[in-house]
């Protein structure tokens, strides 16, 4: 019963919330990854984060972006 509540009511539910996000930083020319990086970063609530990287210039992003949000940690990048 809780896997047909899981798959049928609360999967669909999260899968349009992340479209819907997905679209909107599509449309202010933003990347959703670093919208979702920013945001783990930025919760105090969040101590551990997994990130997977695919290049470089995506490990340098990475990094820079914790040394920035540990000095800035209230400053939003997605609103600039």
């Amino acid at each position: 019963m809780l896997e047909i509540f899981l798959t049928r009511i609360i999967l669909p539910v999260y899968q349009s919330a992340c479209r819907a996000a997905a679209d909107h930083c599509r449309k202010k020319g933003r990347s959703i990854t670093k919208l979702a990086m920013q945001y783990s970063l930025m919760n105090n609530e969040i101590s551990t984060i997994l990130v997977g990287m695919n290049s470089s210039e995506q490990v340098d992003w990475i990094f820079w972006a914790f040394a920035f949000y540990a000095a800035y940690p209230y400053y939003c990048l997605m609103n600039k």
